[in-house]
This record gives C-alpha cells, sequence and structure tokens, in this order.
C-alpha cells in the first residue's frame, strides 16, 4: 500500500517520575534525513534514535523531538569545592582582605557561574547511563513510529483513491486520441491529394504526377504521423503505475519508481503531441500532460 511521507507521531511515558513525550514530524524529501531535537543528555543516544527511525522510514526528512523532565537527585547537583575556594580567595585577596556584607550575594553569584564550580553534568542534572535511558526511550519512540506509520498510511490510502482516478482519466484521454486517429490520418491523407491536385490544376501540362511517387508520400506521411506505438507504451505504463499505487500492492517504497515512470509517461505524451497535427489529439494530448502534472505533484509525497 502507499504511504504518504508527511505525517505526525507522538508518545507519552512517565517511568519512576521521569516524564518523557516524544513527537515525530515527517515531510517531502528525495532522501531520508533524521534531525533529533533533545535536551543535552539524550543527545548521545542519537545514533539508536536513527537507527530505530530508519527501520520504519525509507524517504523524508524526520524530525524527532524528545521533552523530558527527570526528577531532581540529590547526588545530581554537586560543587567543585576546590574551584569554589580558589576563586573565593582570590577574590577576597585582590578586595584586600574583607568583603562588604552587602556585596556577599553578588559576589558568590558572580563566582559560581566561573567555569570549573558547577561542573556541566550536575547543572543538567543527569539521570542513569545511556544503556539504562535507551531501555526507557526506545519503547516510546517505537509507539510514536507506530503512530505515525498509521497516519501515513491513512494519507497514503487517499493519495491511491486520487492517484487511480486521475489514471483512469488518462486512460479515457489515450482512448479519445485512439479513436480519432484513423479520421484524421484520412483527413490529412485527402489533404495532400487535394493540394497535389491544386499544383496541377495550375501547371498542366508542364507538371505530371507519379502516381506512385504519391502514394509513397502518402505512406511516409501516415508513417511520421502515427502515434500507435506510443499509445501502446502509455497504456503499458499506466498498468503498471495501477498496480503499484492500487489497494492490492504489497511493494513497499515505490515513490522513486513511480516519479521514473511519470517522466516516461511524459515523453510519450510529447511524442503524441509532437507527431500528431491533428488539432482535436493536440487538445486531448494538453489534457493528459495536465492531468500527468497534478499526478506528478501528489506522486512526490509518496514515500
Amino acid at each position: 500500500m502507499l504511504r504518504s511521507m508527511t505525517g505526525f507521531g507522538e508518545a507519552c511515558l512517565d517511568c519512576r517520575g521521569w516524564q518523557v513525550r516524544v513527537e515525530i514530524r515527517t515531510v517531502n524529501n528525495r532522501h531520508l534525513k533524521i534531525n533529533l531535537r533533545a535536551d543535552e543528555s539524550l543527545l548521545g543516544l542519537e545514533a539508536e534514535i536513527e537507527r530505530l527511525a530508519r527501520g520504519s522510514l525509507l524517504r523524508g526528512t524526520v524530525q524527532v523531538s524528545i521533552d523530558s523532565v527527570r526528577p531532581s537527585r540529590p547526588d545530581a547537583y554537586q560543587i567543585n569545592r576546590v574551584a569554589l575556594d580558589s576563586y573565593l580567595g582570590q577574590v577576597i585577596e585582590a578586595m584586600g582582605g574583607r568583603v562588604p556584607d552587602q556585596s556577599i550575594g553578588a559576589l558568590m553569584a558572580g563566582i559560581l557561574a566561573l567555569p570549573g564550580v558547577v561542573p556541566e553534568h550536575s547543572k543538567r542534572a543527569t539521570g542513569g547511563s545511556h544503556e539504562e535511558d535507551w531501555l526507557v526511550l526506545k519503547p516510546v519512540i517505537s509507539e510514536a513510529l507506530s503512530r505515525l506509520g498509521e497516519m501515513r498510511l491513512r494519507e497514503g490510502a487517499n493519495m491511491s483513491v486520487e492517484l487511480l482516478a486521475m489514471s483512469k482519466q488518462v486512460r479515457g484521454l489515450v482512448e479519445k486520441v485512439r479513436q480519432r486517429v484513423p479520421s484524421s490520418l484520412v483527413h490529412h491523407q485527402e489533404r495532400l491529394r487535394d493540394r497535389v491536385n491544386q499544383v496541377l490544376s495550375l501547371h498542366e501540362p508542364l507538371v505530371q504526377v507519379d502516381t506512385s511517387q504519391l502514394a509513397r508520400e502518402i505512406a511516409l506521411l501516415a508513417d511520421r504521423v502515427d502515434i500507435s506505438e506510443e499509445m501502446v507504451r502509455l497504456d503499458s505504463h499506466l498498468d503498471q503505475f495501477d498496480a503499484m499505487v492500487g489497494p492490492q500492492s504489497r511493494e513497499e517504497g515505490v515513490g522513486r519508481k513511480l516519479e521514473f515512470l511519470i517522466q516516461e509517461m511524459g515523453r510519450e505524451a510529447n511524442t503524441m503531441g509532437s507527431k500528431s497535427p491533428d488539432i482535436d489529439i493536440s487538445r486531448s494530448v494538453v489534457e493528459i500532460k495536465s492531468t500527468m502534472e497534478r499526478i506528478r505533484e501528489l506522486v512526490l509525497n509518496v514515500e
């Protein structure tokens, strides 16, 4: 079944006071690109998160957002006493050995902000190891990916219906062209004979017409404007297209194949338009190309 490249999935978890909320959003992209937004303490899990996402997604730009609120732990907040005493001693010495009472608060706030006084791991109040964190996060991310996949499948099913309807429109236009071809060919053959007769009526008996040569020219004209091969190939492309986008299809990741197929269908339509001088056929070809452009725009969102 078709899957859309756009979608949204989320999941939440409260594990021993650690509250986690995961949001995954996807938009169009010819390739798979995964971006992570999370607390600094979780960025070390980026490789694991990307491997998990790649197991479910084939194309698209993926934004994984993890909101994490951990319970506070007493041992998570520590001051480097060596750095604090060193800074404090130097400041007191610089101030002549005495600090005014009204300046103590500002002095301590400034010293605590100096490098090394409060270690980074204490500022983050980190939880367990990466392995422990991953055991908690993996099921939440997997659930968000599952909900994202469900939404992308629903969107894909709607796209399948629309694509099949537009494919049917193209088939109807091709059939209209096919029915017009015989009368168009006869019309242009008659026009060629009429022109030859007009020339003869003006220049007889100076000009003589080789009837066999005229017959060959008419045959060449018929060959030049013959678009039967293009219509057969276009029908074949439409059969492949319907098989890939239909509800019975079990093929995964058909987006790129469909893009290539649409490109080939466009070439056949262009050739039909350039070969046939018939106005009615040209109008039908324009409608075919217009419908196929709508198909192409929709296919760009297929995974």
